[in-house]
């Protein structure tokens, strides 16, 4: 996943057949560094995420059903929240404590952004950043007590 980014970089910067039509691209399809580089990074800390709690349920799970709940760990993030305040209210108890475990993968997708041509603050990456390491502590403390207890050298007999 380290080699998604750079090779997202140079596959969007030398898109052309010559150096100089770099500098003629159309503005609706190219987007600059400025632009591209932290909506990028975003996905990353998606991905990163994802992968965090890919990682706890292979403690308990095989191949087919880790994709079976990461597949709908994705889709609850991605409706969770809307469901959750229409339902309870905003910012209603009982709706943070139903969403405090799913992500919420809408805070990793920049595509209004970048097809705006919109800055992306770098405070709203930090704290991406932020939120991203939590995910990571929690579902990795909760990977730590579900593979406490497993032998990994067990005898089948």
């Amino acid at each position: 996943s380290v080699l998604y980014l750079p090779i997202s970089i140079v596959s969007q910067l030398v898109r052309t057949n010559s150096l100089s039509e770099i500098f003629k691209a159309d503005p609706e399809s190219y987007l600059p560094p400025g632009i591209l580089l932290p909506a990028l990074l975003l996905l990353f800390f998606a991905v990163w995420s994802m992968g965090v709690i890919s990682s706890t349920l292979a403690t308990r799970l095989e191949l087919v059903g880790n994709l079976v709940v990461c597949f709908l760990v994705f889709l609850s993030g991605l409706v969770l929240y809307y469901f959750m305040s229409k339902i309870f209210g905003d910012g209603s108890v009982f709706s943070l404590l139903c969403t405090a475990v799913v992500p919420n993968w809408q805070l990793f997708w920049m595509a209004d952004a970048t097809t705006n041509h919109a800055q992306i603050p770098l405070l709203y990456i930090v704290w991406n950043f932020l939120y991203t390491l939590l995910l990571m502590v929690v579902w990795g403390f909760w990977a730590y007590y579900l593979f406490a207890d497993n032998e990994l050298a067990r005898d089948t007999r």
